[in-house]
C-alpha cells in the first residue's frame, strides 16, 4: 500500500501545473457537454468532414498505392452513408 501511495505522490508531484489546468478545463467541458442541447447540422458535420479530408490526405501522401486504399475508403464511406439515406 505504501508503494502505491509513493507512486501516486510522484505522479502528482512531478506533473507540470499546466497539465492540471488542462485536466480541470477538460473535466468542466465534459460536464457541460452531458446536458442535451440542439446542435446545427453544419456544426455536427464539421468534425467528420475534417477527419475524412485528413484521411484522404494521409492516403494520398503517405502510401505507395493510394488507388486501392481510395477504393476501399469510398466503399466503406458508401456503406456508412447509404443506410442513413433510407432511414428518412
Amino acid at each position: 500500500m505504501a508503494d502505491v501511495l509513493k507512486i501516486i505522490f510522484q505522479i502528482v508531484n512531478k506533473t507540470p501545473f499546466w497539465v492540471w489546468v488542462v485536466l480541470v478545463i477538460l473535466i468542466k467541458r465534459g460536464i457541460v457537454l452531458t446536458v442535451e442541447s440542439p446542435v446545427s447540422l453544419k456544426r455536427s458535420c464539421t468534425m467528420p468532414v475534417i477527419f475524412i479530408i485528413w484521411g484522404l490526405d494521409t492516403i494520398v501522401n503517405q502510401f505507395g498505392n493510394p488507388n486501392v486504399l481510395l477504393d476501399f475508403l469510398c466503399g466503406f464511406l458508401n456503406s456508412g452513408i447509404l443506410p442513413q439515406l433510407f432511414i428518412i
